[in-house]
């Protein structure tokens, strides 16, 4: 199920809410248990609209996460938005903690439990306020060693406690960040136009809803599964990185637009430099005359149009919000996407192959009574030569089978004494059925049991 950026933000809204009952019940002030009492919370009472600043650090990666408005920026990434579910997740976390054991009260016990500031297994995350005044902080350690709990101690206090869970908190600026850009499924996507250096084509639907490339060079066919993968560029396409510095060199040389059946065009400029590719995104609502047409849709008007007036202005809305988000900033993509996004047009071509004009093959023929110019000798009935045809198929198909000496000793045809060698012929030479399956074997190729009036046929293509 995909859920929207609204329902992600209500799912937000109600963690928080989750978290704020139970800073309610645990009171106001941002302090330990006064003494150990299994199962109570690390972190008691901490007023989240005051925290300006978060950092989460171990080793030498940090990730800081500066309150803008309602939500959480990382300065890392030149301000890019944190993740509104992340970091509820981050809150959820900490303010979660649930003690198991007290562990020790010594500060010497430190460095053994992962809990020591500079140790390598910890985890440390710090809640300031808006000028950076430290509020509360927490240090995650080693695994509990006997358990599934994690060693955690508050960074004002020296006592160790074992957590009733095992805890995992994220220090890769990623893990806070929203990568993915858009999701588009390749049946809403009506047309994609490619705009190279030194070429440009389009891809859409025709009539019969067949992906096909609107202008093919004579003597050409299109590649069915490259030219749909052109026009399914835009299903969960995500970012790798933040760019905050426009790479040297880097020119946005390429252009990859695809309008949508819900009345979205997304406009991808691509560029990139050494093995690496880069984008900025745009999206585009509907047009001035359908949001005027909309416009003069009213509430009384049948259910499809009604619909369709929803559809138009909810485009609008899409539009503004995806630009708002993902306007200014520059991206860095996979390259496998990057490239269905940039094709070369001769990576959508093949050549078509021009059938030759004669051919050459030999056959073994298992004929049956009744069949066309079958001898007085044959007895065997449809079914019974049928059967036997197949059995010569393997016989034929085996390593090391000798097509020829098979067919002397086997076919029923008059060619038998030369090999089952029929010669040269064109196309109206031999029954329907017989040319169809030759003209599509390749050199040396045997085909399966083909029948005609005159019976069954193996077939080898020899020219």
């Amino acid at each position: 199920m995909t859920v929207s950026n609204r329902q992600l933000s209500i799912l937000a809204a109600v963690a928080v809410a989750m978290v704020a009952v139970t800073i309610v019940i645990y009171g106001v002030e941002c302090k330990p248990p006064a003494e150990f009492e299994k199962g109570s919370l690390l972190i008691q009472g901490l007023e989240l609209d005051k925290i300006g600043q978060i950092t989460i650090r171990k080793e030498d990666k940090t990730v800081t996460l500066k309150r803008k408005g309602k939500g959480f920026v990382v300065p890392e990434r030149g301000g890019y938005p944190a993740s509104v579910k992340k970091v509820n997740e981050l809150f959820i976390d900490c303010l979660g903690i649930r003690i198991a054991d007290k562990v020790t009260a010594s500060a010497s016990n430190h460095g053994e439990l992962g809990v020591k500031t500079d140790s390598k297994e910890a985890t440390v995350v710090e809640f300031a306020d808006a000028d950076g005044k430290p509020v509360v902080g927490l240090i995650a350690g080693k695994s509990v060693s006997r358990g599934s709990g994690t060693y955690v101690r508050r960074i004002d206090q020296d006592t160790v406690y074992a957590s009733e869970k095992s805890l995992y908190l994220a220090t890769e600026v990623t893990s806070y960040i929203e990568t993915e850009i858009l999701d588009v499924k390749k049946d809403d996507v009506i047309e994609a136009h490619v705009e190279l250096p030194d070429e440009s084509y389009t891809v859409h639907r025709n009539k019969d809803d067949k992906i096909v490339l609107a202008e093919i060079p004579e003597g050409k066919k299109q590649k069915d599964y490259d030219v749909e993968a052109v026009l399914d560029a835009l299903s969960y396409l995500t970012f790798n990185e933040v760019v905050t510095e426009q790479p040297e060199g880097l020119k946005l040389d390429a252009t990859y637009t695809a309008k949508t059946k819900n009345h979205l065009t997304y406009t991808i400029r691509l560029g990139k430099v050494d093995d690496k590719h880069y984008a900025k995104v745009a999206a585009r609502g509907p047009s001035r005359a359908e949001l005027e047409r909309a416009g003069r849709i009213g509430k009384d008007e049948p259910k499809e149009k009604l619909e369709e007036k929803d559809k138009i202005l909810t485009a609008a809305d899409k539009a503004d919000e995806f630009n708002s988000r993902h306007g200014s900033w520059l991206y860095e993509l996979s390259s496998w996407k990057a490239e269905k996004m940039r094709k070369p047009l001769k990576d959508l071509l093949e050549d078509i192959e021009k059938e030759p004009e004669e051919i050459a093959a030999s056959h073994i023929l298992v004929a049956y009574k009744g069949a066309e110019k079958a001898g007085d000798d044959i007895t065997r009935t449809k079914d019974e030569a049928k059967k036997r045809a197949e059995e010569l198929l393997k016989k034929v198909k085996a390593d090391g089978a000798d097509f020829a000496e098979i067919a002397r000793k086997e076919s029923d045809g008059p060619s038998k004494t030369k090999g089952g060698d029929l010669g040269t012929f064109k196309k109206g030479k031999m029954h329907k059925n017989f040319e169809e399956a030759a003209w599509k074997l390749e050199v040396d190729e045997i085909s399966d049991v083909v029948e005609t009036p005159f019976g069954f046929h193996i077939i080898k293509r020899t020219k």
